[in-house]
């Protein structure tokens, strides 16, 4: 791409100047607006594009620009100049379809690395054929076209190569989570959440970016200024030396496993080439004899060393961190079309060109301004993205007794009953406002203000909002029930979250009295489900787990049979060839549901809960749901009709199965270290904790 690009910077234009400009500073600020204009575009394009279709549009968009160069050539001067606006105005795009294959990815670090390390080295190589070709006889305004017809075939082989590239893995998924296409909402959503962290990295590239152009285009002043004018293949090999630099320093980051110390690693990576320029341009200052090699070599390096680490991991490791529902691409053509613009208007700046020290000296200016500001920005950075809100009060399957009513705290809970302190009560897992449209639509846990217990941040006075602490402040729009003293802990504990969860899933999913069931996953919703089916006079439960384990313990819990994932086929034969009439997965597993679905019977229901993480999409042909009248529906959360049932149906059933069996062991809170580590051994479905 860089090919159709990049190698007019290699010629002067000395030959044209209009009102005092130099007709080369014109020619780049016009193909640079063409290009930001097209980082504008691409923000939708590219974040829409669907797989299938990026190596055609490349393709496409390339040719587009080649056609430009050509009417550059036979078009004169000045009147030429437009032809750079259309020949920026397609590759704008380019590289946000080429970042599609490669992020989300294990690796993504690595090859990012690698495909910005390619176009370091294109930015001084393609001069250098641009500069042979003129050596050669052919023209400065017919060098571009040239260059650029030079490298059609290597374009058509490497856009074939990457066609070749597989989708992400599950495991990459698992650790980089899913990238989908994003629509406006998608869009506005990730904006809205993380504006002022977006807004820090946005400026820095911005700033980076003007630097990093002004070397780039400019290189051939900049060699001259420094007292060493570069020859040919000069270019090549200071961005050699940059290139080795940046890929290993960025493609070092696939390394680190855990995305928030690649995040942390990322920004050091950052400050370090501000850092690096600053530096050399100190140490220039009191060593003129300083060569012009190095200085260059080094100031490409601290400036490609933040550039280049937004590209490779900043944004790749935010969206793994925060698990939010976004793209590189999106966020790479958000910070690209600032970036762009910011470029054009510091080319409008200059006005007549300087030359020499005076240029010099506008670099330095430059550099230090963008140093200075870019550290700002990633000190905000460093304490904006977070994978969870922190510090928080975790835990939300939570028993508490009422100490203390508040002035306007309701006195009857959500079953219509008098409340009293000393009562034992459990309460929703979020509290709504009652005024939205979900809270009016009866999807309370969806309310656009909505406050979630055990995952909100704690901030001074306002801290008390999760189960690991031994008090828990209520939020007005809180559903609360009072439980009876008889409901041991280990029994009413998982009631607001697990069985008020599996209680909504449920009722979504209508009548269950005689009807063959199928349940995924046997955690601890699984089993509650398994109990529910029982109690609902479901005439066939069978359940599946890859864990033998978990197996036997939902045989206790009503299942008629309990089966790993590979036998499910041989058990629906056993039963009916028919199939199921309602299928749950509370495993949020993909390649379960994928291999589940299919055993429905006509006018069966899959009620989806466990999935409540971005995953790889689950591939249900739409012909398949249509003949055969399949529902699909999600659930997630619940609201207090939900509680309400989880409630009644511990108070009748809960001695009936073994739930406090679940309960492996109890810990104090000062002993809540030793109680998650014992979690993490997955020996019991819930380990408890007191105050």
């Amino acid at each position: 791409m860089y090919a159709f690009r990049k190698p007019f910077t290699a010629a002067s234009f000395t030959d044209v100047t209009i009102e005092g400009w130099s007709f080369k500073t014109i020619l780049i600020t016009t193909q640079v607006a063409g290009y930001m204009l097209s980082k504008f575009i691409g923000i939708k394009v590219v974040s829409e594009m669907p797989p299938a279709r990026r190596a055609t549009a490349i393709l496409l968009l390339i040719g587009c620009a080649e056609v430009a160069l050509v009417f550059f050539g036979l078009i004169p001067p000045p009147w030429n100049a437009v032809c750079l606006f259309f020949n920026g105005l397609p590759l704008g795009m380019v590289f946000g379809l080429v970042l599609g294959f490669l992020e989300g990815r294990r690796l993504t670090e690595a090859l990012t690395a690698g495909l910005c390390a390619s176009f370091i080295v294109a930015d001084g190589f393609t001069k250098t054929v641009g500069t042979w070709l003129m050596e050669q006889g052919v023209s400065q305004y017919w060098m571009p076209a040239a260059t650029g017809g030079v490298f059609l075939l290597p374009l058509a082989i490497c856009v074939w190569m990457l066609r070749q590239v597989p989708q992400p893995t599950e495991d990459d998924v698992a650790e980089r989570a899913v990238r989908a296409r994003m629509q406006s909402a998608e869009r506005r959503e990730l904006l809205q959440r993380h504006f002022v962290g977006i807004v820090a990295v946005v400026l820095m590239y911005v700033l980076v970016t003007i630097v990093r152009s002004i070397r780039a285009d400019f290189a051939p002043a900049l060699w001259a200024a420094l007292g060493e004018p570069a020859a040919p293949s000069t270019f090549t090999r200071s961005e050699l030396w940059v290139a080795l630099g940046v890929m290993v320093v960025n493609g070092l980051a696939a390394t680190i496993r855990d995305n928030r110390t690649a995040f942390r690693v990322a920004l050091l990576t950052c400050g370090s080439g501000f850092a690096i320029v600053v530096g050399i341009i100190i140490t220039r200052s009191v060593m003129p004899s300083l060569g012009a090699f190095p200085f260059m070599v080094l100031v490409g390096l601290g400036l490609y060393l933040p550039y280049v680490a937004v590209h490779t991991t900043i944004f790749e490791r935010m969206l793994a961190m925060t698990r939010d529902v976004g793209t590189v691409g999106f966020l790479m053509y958000l910070a690209d079309s600032f970036g762009y613009l910011g470029y054009v208007l510091v080319m409008l700046s200059r006005g007549e060109a300087a030359e020499g020290t005076q240029f010099l000296l506008f670099f330095d200016a430059v550099c230090w301004a963008a140093a200075i500001v870019s550290l700002g920005c990633l000190a905000i950075c460093w304490t904006r993205f977070q994978p969870v809100p922190t510090p928080s009060v975790l835990g939300h399957e939570i028993v508490g007794q009422i100490e203390e009513f508040g002035a306007d705290a309701s006195r009857t809970d959500c079953r219509g009953q008098r409340l009293n302190v000393g009562d034992r009560v459990v309460w929703a897992l979020v509290a709504s406002c009652g005024e939205c449209l979900y809270c009016q639509r009866g999807l309370p846990q969806k309310c656009v203000d909505g406050r979630k217990y055990g995952h909100l941040a704690a901030k001074p006075g306002d801290e008390l909002h999760g189960g690991l602490a031994g008090h828990c402040l209520l939020l007005p729009g809180t559903a609360m029930a009072r439980i009876p003293e008889s409901l041991p802990l280990e029994v009413a504990c998982p009631t607001s979250c697990a069985t008020a969860t599996v209680a909504a899933a449920f009722r979504s999913a209508g009548r269950l009295t005689d009807r063959r069931v199928c349940l995924l996953g046997m955690g601890m919703l699984g089993l509650t489900a398994a109990a529910m089916a029982d109690a609902a006079g479901a005439s066939e439960i069978v359940c599946v787990d890859p864990n033998i384990e978990r197996c036997a313990i939902a045989s206790r819990f009503g299942a008629t049979k309990c089966v790993a994932p590979a036998e499910l086929l041989a058990v629906v034969s056993d039963i009916d060839e028919d199939g199921f009439d309602v299928l749950f997965d509370f495993s949020g597993a993909n390649e379960a549901v994928t291999a589940a679905w299919p055993l429905l019977r006509t006018g069966g229901t899959v009620v989806l809960v466990g999935a409540v993480f971005p995953g790889p999409p689950l591939e249900v042909p739409m012909e398949q749901i249509v003949r055969r009248w399949l529902t699909i529906r999600g659930v997630h959360n619940y609201s207090a009709i939900d509680l309400v049932q989880a409630i009644e149906f511990l108070e009748q059933y809960g001695h009936a199965y073994p739930f406090q069996d679940l309960v492996g062991e109890w810990f104090a809170l000062e002993a809540i270290e030793e109680a998650f580590a014992r979690a993490k051994e997955g020996t019991s479905v819930r380990i408890g904790v007191r105050p």
